[in-house]
């Protein structure tokens, strides 16, 4: 048996639905049925678009640049990452509203995750995609706020497998982080019922962890001089044991 790598990443979650103490599903569930998710979904889905597409486009990082640094299995792997981070979030939103099987997203980003250990891995990448497609929620069907990071964890796997059939994974990396930090991002200004400026979003401290968060997974991706298995069994299992996602909703693996 290989070593296990523990990669020490510092799993955050502020100012989240389900906080960072860890509140069970089924918890999240009644949560949600209370004071914040009406609130949140009203203020979210009265938003001007053109403030929503300006919220999406406003966090870029140094991150970004660096990436163009990594190879190929270096940005799926950092994709993998973040999609471990979302997906409890499309868990919890399932959970809560019985919309579909998520144990689906966990196949395909189970598969992402064999790509990347098992040497000339065989895997439909179209059907996997169809197949995710069909469980991303609608956003106009659901009056709860959840669907929305749902909605992005969905996009951001997505994004993943679209990497696999195009081969271009550093564009896809890119709009992976994006994804994820605009989730962290949105919830923030839905908190404070209002748009926030760019100053603001820099200083907050949810948006500062997951910044930190991305920046440790690159920088232990960028000091392998080759495929590490090691460390990429490490991050899959460190990320997964945690059960945290990036707004800090955790669910029992």
């Amino acid at each position: 048996m290989g070593r296990k790598v523990h990669t020490g990443l510092p799993f955050t979650g502020a100012h989240a639905l389900g906080g960072c103490c860890g509140i069970s599903p089924t918890r999240i569930s009644a949560l949600a049925k209370r004071a914040l998710t009406l609130f949140v979904w009203r203020f979210w889905v009265t938003l001007p678009p053109a403030k929503r597409i300006r919220a999406l486009c406003m966090l870029q990082n140094p991150v970004h640049l660096r990436l163009a640094k990594l190879e190929s299995w270096q940005h799926l792997t950092f994709m993998a990452c973040l999609c471990e981070r979302m997906y409890p979030n499309y868990v919890a939103f399932c959970q809560q509203t019985e919309f579909a099987d998520p144990a689906l997203y966990r196949r395909i980003l189970d598969l992402i995750w064999e790509t990347l250990t098992v040497k000339d891995a065989k895997i439909n990448f179209d059907s996997q995609l169809e197949k995710l497609e069909a469980a991303i929620p609608d956003g106009d069907a659901f009056e709860v706020y959840g669907v929305y990071p749902a909605i992005d964890a969905c996009v951001a796997l997505s994004e993943v497998l679209h990497s696999q059939l195009s081969g271009e994974t550093l564009e896809h990396a890119i709009e992976v982080s994006k994804t994820s930090i605009t989730t962290v991002a949105i919830l923030e200004m839905t908190h404070e019922g209002r748009e926030m400026t760019d100053e603001e979003l820099r200083e907050n401290q949810a948006v500062i962890d997951e910044w930190d968060l991305q920046w440790e997974i690159f920088r232990l991706l960028a000091d392998c001089e080759e495929r590490d298995l090691e460390l990429i069994k490490g991050l899959r299992s460190d990320l997964r044991e945690a059960g945290i996602s990036n707004i800090g909703i955790k669910i029992q693996q």
